[in-house]
């Protein structure tokens, strides 16, 4: 079906702000205007806390694929084991010029500190999932870990 009319409707795929105006008053006056999800105050502090996770992880995860690129680069293949003690040995042990050499001693202590800052977090999500029975529960179901059970109660709140 093809409009022929544009002047009532207006094109099709156009956007037109003052439909979308009057559409939205119309919605709020008849009181079918959808609500905004805000996370109850409790549940803020508990959900920052996977984010902070992931972000650290995050960062480690870079800090590895650059091991994997000083390695590569030096013609040294670790595989997967680069990031083990037995990997670690081995990385600091590659004879590399003194740039590539700092800048991988660099990667190394920045690596161990992202690790006890996951460590540090992890300690304080198992607190947290420790003192909440909602938490315990969803940890009975099997294939639900510590990070979903804390986010399903805190995101969905009660249910």
């Amino acid at each position: 079906m093809s409009r022929t009319n544009f002047s009532e409707a207006g094109p099709p795929n156009l956007f037109l702000p003052r439909r979308d105006a009057d559409h939205i008053l119309d919605l709020l006056l008849r009181g079918e205007f959808p609500r905004l999800h805000r996370y109850a105050p409790e549940s803020q502090p508990a959900l920052r806390q996977p984010r902070c996770r992931h972000k650290v992880v995050k960062h480690a995860t870079m800090v590895k694929n650059s091991f994997r690129a000083i390695t590569l680069g030096a013609g040294v293949s670790i595989r997967g084991k680069l990031t083990s003690k037995a990997g670690l040995e081995k990385l600091r042990a590659i004879e590399l010029p003194e740039l590539l050499a700092a800048e991988r001693d660099e990667w190394l202590r920045l690596l161990k500190q992202l690790e006890e800052q996951r460590k540090a977090v992890e300690k304080q999500l198992l607190a947290t999932a420790k003192t909440d029975g909602r938490v315990q529960r969803l940890l009975t179901h099997p294939g639900v870990g510590l990070l979903t059970a804390l986010c399903l109660v805190h995101a969905l709140g009660p249910v």
